[in-house]
């Protein structure tokens, strides 16, 4: 069994295409819609300067052994 603690927001660098914890948004959130919209905005704030970088949202479990 695996509860659901929280989301982050993923960012898929622009060169590597490697992922990782987006350094704009270094927290945890509670809600999957406020993840959303934080990884939106950062999406849109990206593509306006050119960038290539894409954002997803991650799922944060806990599983109990």
């Amino acid at each position: 069994m695996s509860d659901t603690i929280g989301y982050v927001v993923i960012e898929y660098n622009q060169a590597s295409g490697l992922p990782s914890i987006a350094v704009e948004a270094p927290y945890l959130f509670d809600d999957a819609d406020e993840a959303a919209e934080k990884a939106a905005a950062l999406q849109a704030e990206t593509n306006k300067i050119g960038r290539r970088e894409r954002y997803a949202i991650g799922t944060i479990y806990i599983e109990e052994d």
